[in-house]
């Protein structure tokens, strides 16, 4: 209401001006005037929306700090593919893939809680989507030597 209100007022002095002397570039200033107001108190509006459409990482969030956090849980030896990403104002999200060792299901998902628990309490993570994969189960790096090795 307040840029409503000077807005407002610009326009009256502005026409005062233009009365008055007959300088019509008193609107053009105006404008421009206003126009460069409204930038200006938008300008932290417009760039959380440009990271938002860019998928950014949310500002001050150190993602060595967070790989580092995640590797600490009891369980999990390291983790990669680590991506965190605003999706709207306040909600952030992320996605890792964590390696633990061979062990049974349900440990591997008490380890996989407790990962999405500290992801939202330490960094305010609250949408993670995590992929656990098992140490020396045959993963990418089998995969990835399997599939240099055939005839095309």
């Amino acid at each position: 209401m307040a840029g409503d209100a000077a807005a407002s007022f610009g326009v009256v002095i502005a026409g005062g001006i233009i009365a008055l002397t007959g300088a019509y570039v008193a609107d053009p200033i105006v404008s421009m005037i206003f126009a460069a107001l409204v930038l200006w108190s938008s300008w932290s509006i417009l760039s959380e929306s440009i990271r938002i459409l860019l998928e950014a990482t949310p500002i001050g969030l150190d993602m060595a700090k967070v790989e580092q956090t995640i590797s600490d849980v009891t369980g999990v030896l390291y983790t990669h593919d680590l991506h965190v990403w605003t999706i709207s104002s306040g909600l952030i999200a992320g996605s890792c893939h964590i390696v633990v060792a061979e062990q049974s299901v349900t440990d591997s998902q008490q380890i996989l809680q407790n990962v999405v628990h500290m992801l939202e309490h330490n960094f305010n993570i609250s949408h993670s989507t995590i992929q656990v994969e098992v140490k020396d189960c045959g993963g990418h790096e089998h995969m990835a030597n399997n599939m240099h090795n055939h005839d095309h």
